[in-house]
């Protein structure tokens, strides 16, 4: 029995089973109440959306022939429930008003991981309410809210350490997003991705979100059904686009992902500051309330809506609401052919994956199908109008997120250049799209917008291919989501975003590299300067005449043998300088003090930087090893009234000038370094940098000579120079270093 419980023990030990249970047992919790809330949100907007927005009667987006009844819903309804969700946030969580994910990034980077309990139950409701009621936001960033808040009040109640509270914050974060969005790959990579603007990972952070995006994927599905939630269908048939589509051209279709990714980058800039002047400069200007001025963007969304139904027969759900059933009319329009039908080829069930599609219950023959025709022009003002009816929606502090919005406005995007490059004539064949290359594009675009307005290419990309329930888009994925980044660096959609690790407050002194610490004594002290060493029977007269010439302000005391024994400075005699009577009464050993702080040769400069500034002083003796407290032999006739002595050689003396020219020393052999390797074009550098500053800064506004001078002066932002030492500790202190260079 007893070799039993030896085993299990080491068994337990070298797995690290104890730990694999409590972190297991933490992301599952946070996972299955990550997953239920998605639940509860996902059922009650879909409820609520039921009865305003598809009632046969007065439902939003019902066809009403554009009579004065429905226009008066278009405008009432979405101010009314917009208000109220508003008025109730204001009341007793201001914090969940917004789209909710720059509340989660904040909170990690600022607020240790605390987010206040009553704000998941708050924000819940007051999207149902706003997104319900025709509001133009999605629930995926309420959701990340939500799960990150039953994680943090789960860190907090089991009173978890502020490291800790934040990686479980996360972790719901992880497993609401990746819940809702059917992505748990997705949703753990977005976790661990979102909180910085360059591609950086919060580490710690993966293997607790991916438990928890399981573990809440697998709660949220279970009841709520597993279709991806992107599943496009023509009929009876999945449509799962691939890379290269059947009968297209490899080359050309990947120049088109290629160009694809320019309008992504152009879309994602629209979006990013279209939501900077709702939030930052239209609203705030309205002279009323904070939580009224969502009724006045609910008013106008309505107003937009109903403006676009009479002038140009628009459906409300380009603008209105999250959008998935327009995205559907939007993928079925890409295989419209010319001639006006949407044709699926008719193939046996061994041909299916060679089509590229996949029939729910037998062989699909030829057909024909009847879809809504989308112009260029409607497809371009819709896009326009998306992003204000968003802004309206969000920007005026209504309860909402901008995920589902961002991953609409690329499909928008995508079907708008699959439809440009449709109405071109004599295009080469290579360069032709065919009808299932059109939808790839359009799903492709999605990942390409999210990614830019995010920053999150890793996470946009699995996100997509998760939510569309394929992978065969990965490649054309991974070039429009890379290249979309690097056009995108000088914006981001959520401002509490840092650079990365090493600027987050959250990582403050983890990445403090103190080169002093690879500094040793003896390459800091000055050989050719050897140390005035004073006897301690010298008597104080001979001890005047000994210091006078010297340039040395600190004198170490040793006795007959050299040994160290204590240590004086020039403040020490200062007093007694000018009695003439005491000259052969005190001798040196009188002097100072015998409690000294010693270093060796093999101390580092860190270690010595601390006894400096802790004793206030601006000399250490270097002895041969480390200071002992024996006593050692001396004449009967030297008296040491002050206490213990040593029993080790001063070689030399360590000064706060030694260290910091060693330091100056050691920074220029580094930045002289960084410079070799920096030499020649930085082209990889200069791409990937983010470029925050740009962010207040309209480009397009620029005059030429200020444009052409900002695009050739973008730099990173200076990150955190860990490696440096505050000078100010180096500074000689203004004390009298001799009396407090004393041992504690």
């Amino acid at each position: 029995m007893g070799r039993f419980k030896q085993f299990f023990e080491k068994f337990v030990r070298f797995f690290h089973l104890e730990s694999w249970a409590r972190l297991l047992m933490l992301c599952v919790l946070v996972g299955v109440l990550a997953g239920m809330g998605g639940v509860l949100l996902d059922r009650g907007l879909h409820y609520l959306s039921e009865f305003l927005q598809h009632n046969p009667e007065f439902g939003l987006f019902k066809s009403h022939g554009g009579s004065l009844w429905g226009l008066l819903l278009l405008l009432l309804i979405p101010a009314v429930f917009m208000l109220a969700a508003s008025a109730l946030a204001a009341k007793f969580a201001p914090e969940a008003r917004g789209q909710g994910l720059d509340a989660v990034i904040d909170a990690f980077h600022r607020k240790q991981g605390y987010i206040r309990p009553q704000v998941p139950l708050l924000k819940g409701l007051c999207s149902i309410l706003t997104i319900g009621a025709g509001g133009s936001a999605g629930k995926e960033g309420p959701i990340a809210q939500i799960g990150a808040g039953f994680g943090s009040f789960l860190g907090g109640t089991l009173g978890l350490s502020v490291r800790d509270r934040r990686i479980l914050m996360l972790a719901g974060c992880a497993g609401g997003v990746g819940a809702v969005l059917r992505a748990p790959l997705g949703g753990a990579l977005f976790a661990a991705e979102m909180l910085y603007r360059e591609p950086d990972f919060e580490h710690d952070v993966v293997i607790p979100g991916v438990i928890s995006s399981v573990t809440a994927y697998s709660v949220f599905t279970a009841i709520l059904g597993h279709e991806p939630i992107l599943s496009f269908r023509l009929a009876d048939v999945v449509l799962t686009p691939r890379y290269p589509s059947l009968n297209g051209n490899m080359f050309g279709e990947l120049l088109h992902y290629a160009l694809l990714s320019l309008f992504c980058a152009v879309v994602a800039y629209l979006v990013v500051k279209g939501m900077r002047l709702f939030e930052k400069t239209l609203f705030p200007r309205l002279p009323m309330p904070a939580w009224c001025k969502p009724g006045i963007g609910g008013l106008a969304l309505g107003a937009m809506a109903a403006l676009t139904i009479v002038t140009m027969q628009m459906q409300p759900g380009q603008m209105m609401g999250e959008g998935k059933e327009f995205m559907n009319v939007m993928v079925k329009d890409a295989l419209v052919n010319r001639e006006g039908s949407a044709t699926v080829r008719g193939v046996k069930a061994s041909q299916v994956h060679e089509a590229n599609v996949q029939p729910s219950v037998q062989d699909v023959a030829p057909q024909v199908f009847d879809v809504p025709r989308l112009t260029l022009t409607v497809l371009l003002v819709g896009l326009l109008c998306k992003i204000v009816a968003t802004g309206l929606t969000v920007g005026s502090g209504g309860s909402g997120g901008l995920l589902f919005p961002m991953l609409f406005l690329g499909a928008m995007t995508g079907a708008a250049y699959a439809k440009f490059w449709q109405g071109v004539p004599y295009l080469p064949d290579w360069l032709q799209l065919t009808p299932m290359a059109r939808a790839g594009v359009i799903m492709v675009a999605m990942g390409g917008v999210f990614c830019g307005c995010t920053k999150t290419p890793i996470a946009s990309l699995v996100m997509v291919s998760e939510m569309t329930g394929s992978y065969g888009l990965s490649v054309p994925l991974m070039l429009c989501c890379a290249s979309t980044y690097l056009l995108t660096t000088s914006f981001t959609m959520d401002e509490a975003q840092v650079k990365d690790m090493s600027q987050s407050p959250a990582h403050r002194g983890d990445f403090l590299i103190n080169v002093l610490e690879d500094i040793k004594v003896g390459d800091a002290v000055r050989e050719a300067i050897k140390p005035e060493l004073i006897h301690a029977d010298l008597p104080f007269s001979k001890v005047l005449e000994t210091i006078k010439n010297s340039q040395h302000t600190t004198f170490p005391i040793v006795d007959d043998h050299d040994y160290l024994v204590g240590v004086f400075s020039l403040s020490d005699i200062r007093q007694i300088m000018n009695e003439q009577s005491v000259g052969n009464l005190v001798v040196a050993g009188d002097l100072g003090t015998t409690n000294v702080v010693t270093v060796t040769r093999e101390t580092n400069l860190s270690d010595a930087l601390s006894l400096f500034t802790q004793k206030n002083i601006n000399v250490l003796p270097v002895v041969e090893t480390a200071a002992s407290r024996k006593s050692s032999a001396f004449k009967a006739t030297t008296v040491m009234p002050k206490g213990l002595v040593g029993t080790h050689r001063v070689v030399a003396l360590l000064t706060r000038q030694d260290l910091i020219a060693a330091y100056r020393r050691r920074l220029q052999e580094i930045e002289t370094l960084g410079d070799q390797e920096s030499a020649g074009s930085n082209v990889f550098e200069q791409a990937q940098v983010s470029t925050p500053e740009l962010d207040q800064d309209d480009f397009f506004s620029l005059t030429p000579s200020r444009r052409k001078k900002s695009a050739a002066t973008l730099k990173a932002t200076p990150s955190l120079d860990a490696s440096k030492v505050d000078l100010e500790l180096l500074e000689e202190p203004k004390d009298d270093e001799g009396k407090r260079n004393e041992a504690p």
